[in-house]
């Protein structure tokens, strides 16, 4: 089963995607958005929300 990009963007906490974006909340999702919102997940054990899992 795949997902696509937003159905995973729409499971990240709503304050890590804020923190990610802040300053740059007019744009989509860069990959440096992206790679921040990984490293924050990883960092926190929250690896079942990662969408390799």
């Amino acid at each position: 089963m795949t997902r696509s990009f937003n159905d995973w963007w729409d499971t990240i906490p709503y304050d890590l995607k804020e923190k990610a974006w802040k300053g740059d909340e007019a744009n989509k999702p860069l990959l440096n958005q992206v790679n921040y919102t990984l490293l924050n997940l990883d960092l926190a054990g929250n690896n079942e929300t990662k969408p390799s899992h």
